[in-house]
């Protein structure tokens, strides 16, 4: 399963330009315990808060909201948006524009902080806890479809990572190149590539994920 992600970046310094902390922050969390204490932390942090309104269109522009309740239904009552998501359940197929801010729900309230000042300073965060996780599941998915494979479409593969050439795949196999360049159309079939390149990336980005 992929997310579909907008342009989301975490700085690795941050120098956070002027922002409006008067600028309305709109809670919207699934526990009435969890709602209390953020309510309370980010109004000592200097920020405006107030809690959702499921039938207010008003100033919608000048707010962010922050849930752990994503969906498409709201992005048409809110601005930015900082979506809270359970590392333990599904994660959405797509991430509308507005949303500025992802993180995991269990982040920590110095990374929530970090996370809306960014937002708030017309910024981007993508929070590394939530990319590592993305990361595994890709990669997992990515094993899976290639439990498809034939033992010797295996190997064929194993070396494709390597960036071995169809000479020194066939070589280091004991097969001719035609025979090799068949079993890289096979992979290429069942794991839905259009060209060899596109394999050679699918195979690049495995490495990647794994490391």
């Amino acid at each position: 399963m992929m997310l579909l992600l907008p342009n989301l970046c975490k700085q690795a310094f941050y120098f956070f330009p002027t922002i409006n902390l008067n600028r309305m922050i709109v809670l919207d969390m699934s526990q009435r315990l969890q709602q209390n204490l953020l309510t309370h932390f980010l109004k000592n942090r200097g920020f405006s808060i107030r809690e959702r309104e499921p039938d207010s269109l008003t100033e919608w522009t000048s707010i962010t909201l922050l849930t752990d309740k994503p969906s498409q239904e709201i992005t048409t009552s809110y601005g930015d948006q900082i979506w809270l998501l359970d590392k333990h359940g599904a994660m959405p197929l797509q991430v509308p524009l507005q949303v500025k801010g992802l993180l995991l729900s269990d982040c920590d309230l110095q990374e929530l902080e970090i996370c809306i000042r960014q937002v708030l300073a017309q910024q981007s965060y993508l929070s590394p806890g939530l990319m590592s996780l993305l990361n595994k599941q890709s990669y997992q998915a990515t094993t899976d479809h290639l439990a498809s494979l034939t033992s010797r479409e295996r190997q064929v593969f194993e070396l494709i990572k390597t960036g071995s050439s169809l000479r020194s795949i066939a070589d280091a196999l004991f097969i001719s190149v035609h025979t090799a360049e068949n079993h890289r159309a096979n992979i290429q079939k069942k794991l839905g590539l259009t060209g060899h390149l596109s394999l050679v990336r699918y195979a690049a980005n495995i490495v990647t994920a794994k490391k």
